[in-house]
């Protein structure tokens, strides 16, 4: 309005100023000037309206151009503001999307990278805007980015699923999958590659423990059958040392030469059942244990084990629930523990063994959820870095020199833990010792443990001469085994398999078969399965050093642990004869 008002009065001042003139002017011929051709006389009245009016015409179309301009200058500024606050609007989405993206000028370098982007590799924004992608790569990742990939997008607009190792601020290397599109304009002009990453390093650290999972598990089933084969042998081996023993003549030389192959054989046996317990495959006996009456019952024995020079402390809370476990062999997970732990103070030191109940309510590492006594293990020895504590239960890895050491005690106390239903921890650091953890579930029905009392002596095991059918696919064992029941007197079958076990059977009166698990054709179980179709109260040895055998086996058949004496043999037999009669008066 102000700008109209000023445009009226000043045309009304220039029309006036004009009609002012025109009014107040006279026109004359001169005198003399007849050249002049004559006109029609213009009224002065007239000349100064029209001049008027053309004024406020031309002032009137100056305004108005005026206002156009105003108008295109106001859509121009409601454009350009649009288009920063798009541009603004557009940085901060991509800014603050929640995937790691960057956008690339054609040169490779960085023009745009969201928050995630920066957080993941752990950058600042004024650190990493400017500088090429290659920058943060691992140099055999930026050749081949340089190199393969960055061409290639160029030509087909499209990067999939590139690997890469990106490096971060701090120092730790990243695994990436990469994918890129090139954004060009009309005219096929370059203006951005638009790129997202993806960190697949916990999916490649989650790969990687699969694979050695299964590695482990690979060589766990080596070791099983390794170790099913070499009690075999050690079984025939022990059973011709001790009837040899038996009939070699009063020379205390050969005698002791003989304890001495027995006693060899018998670590053998112990080397066997380390290798079937990292494979999950030795045969367990759970029953309800208390921790704090097995501990201080072989604390002599853990003393002995690690020498003087290293003092045990054991502490125990009161009312410790007692645990589901094989008390032998949580015993010989407990001393392999500690001599492990003594090989860590060489100048000595201090272990303690602790327990605490514990209650899991989500299943967690491996554990289902119940309640579970956690048996520690520390001492304050040398400890082990990263690379050693990874592998430090894997089998037949040790840090101990040549013939010092034979790298299952850790992976034997790892299978025990985990076939009791429980899992096996370590936690070490350089300089700050090592805490060994073996979580055991506790027993459904808990009871009191007598206190031990001193084993009666052993006397002889003695049976009247039986009929005894001995079944085994190895030639050796079935010789020894026959050799064995010779000695104690028996009368001996022999077949090679269940299929002529069950022909002996039909044609010989049989008083007790002793027969292997693993046999082809016909497993020992299968065998005493069509035994009991025929013969149902007949009494059956399973001679075997696995595990792996259905739970109705426990109840129904009288176990035998390859290797065996002539005394675990006749015990057996005897066993067998009892549970045979008591089933026949029930």
């Amino acid at each position: 309005p102000r700008k109209l008002a000023a445009a009226g009065a000043m045309g009304l001042a220039i029309a006036g100023m004009h009609y002012t003139g025109m009014a107040a002017a006279t026109f004359v011929r001169e005198p003399g000037d007849d050249a002049m051709p004559t006109a029609a006389a213009l009224d002065p009245m007239a000349l100064a309206l029209a001049i008027a009016g053309l004024t406020f015409l031309i002032l009137f179309l100056a305004l108005a151009a005026s206002l156009v301009d105003r108008r295109l200058a106001l859509a121009s500024a409601r454009e350009t503001a649009a288009a920063r606050e798009g541009r603004e609007r557009f940085a901060t989405l991509y800014r603050r999307t929640p995937l790691p993206l960057h956008a690339l000028n054609e040169n490779g370098r960085i023009e745009h990278v969201s928050d995630v982007w920066l957080e993941v590799l752990g950058y600042e924004f004024e650190e990493v805007v400017g500088r090429p992608l290659t920058d943060f790569m691992t140099p055999e990742s930026a050749r081949r980015r340089t190199e393969v990939d960055w061409p290639a997008l160029l030509a087909s607009k499209e990067l999939r699923g590139a690997q890469y190792q990106f490096v971060t601020k701090d120092g730790r290397q990243l695994h990436c999958l990469l994918s890129a599109h090139v954004e060009r304009d009309a005219e096929g002009r370059f203006q951005q590659a638009l790129c997202g990453l993806m960190d697949i390093t916990a999916w490649r650290q989650t790969e990687e423990q699969l694979r050695q999972a299964q590695k482990l598990e690979a060589l766990g089933q080596l070791a099983g059958g390794v170790a099913h084969d070499f009690n075999n042998l050690l079984a025939a081996v022990l059973a011709n040392l001790e009837i040899l023993k038996k009939r070699l003549p009063d020379d205390q030389k050969l005698r002791q030469l003989a304890d001495t192959a027995i006693r060899g054989a018998e670590r053998g046996a112990s080397l066997t059942q380390r290798m079937l317990a990292f494979s999950r495959r030795q045969e367990l006996r759970p029953e309800s244990v208390g921790i704090p009456e097995l501990v201080h019952g072989m604390a002599d024995l853990l003393q002995r084990s690690i020498g003087p020079a290293i003092q045990i402390e054991a502490t125990f809370p009161i009312r410790l629930p007692m645990v589901l476990a094989d008390a032998n062999q949580l015993e010989l997970a407990l001393v392999n523990l500690a001599v492990n732990a003594r090989d860590a103070m060489p100048e000595g030191g201090a272990i303690a063994i602790s327990a605490r109940p514990v209650s899991i309510a989500l299943a967690e590492a491996g554990l289902a959820p119940g309640d579970y006594v956690c048996l520690t293990v520390a001492d304050s020895g040398c400890g082990m870095d990263a690379a050693t504590l990874a592998a430090a239960t894997n089998p037949f890895f040790t840090t101990k020199e040549v013939g010092k050491g034979t790298g299952l005690g850790l992976s034997m106390v790892h299978g025990f833990a985990a076939q009791s239903g429980g899992r096996f921890a370590l936690e070490s650091q350089p300089g700050a010792g090592t805490t060994a953890e073996i979580w055991l579930p506790v027993a459904a029905a808990a009871r009191e443990l007598r206190a031990p009392q001193t084993p009666a002596p052993r006397q002889p095991v003695s049976s009247p001469a039986l009929t005894i059918l001995a079944v085994d696919d190895d030639a050796l064992v079935l010789m020894g085994t026959t050799a064995i029941l010779e000695d104690l007197g028996h009368r001996v079958l022999e077949a090679s398999s269940g299929t002529k076990a069950l022909e002996i059977l039909e044609d010989e009166r049989v008083d007790v078969v002793v027969t292997d698990q693993a046999m082809p054709n016909m497993t020992g179980l299968q065998l005493i399965a069509r035994i009991r179709e025929r013969h149902p109260a007949m009494p059956v040895i399973l001679a075997s050093g696995y595990a792996d055998l259905p739970a109705s086996a426990e109840r129904d058949v009288q176990r035998l642990s390859k290797p065996f004496s002539e005394r675990q043999l006749a015990e057996a037999i005897a066993a067998s004869l009892a549970t045979a009669k008591a089933s026949n008066v029930t």
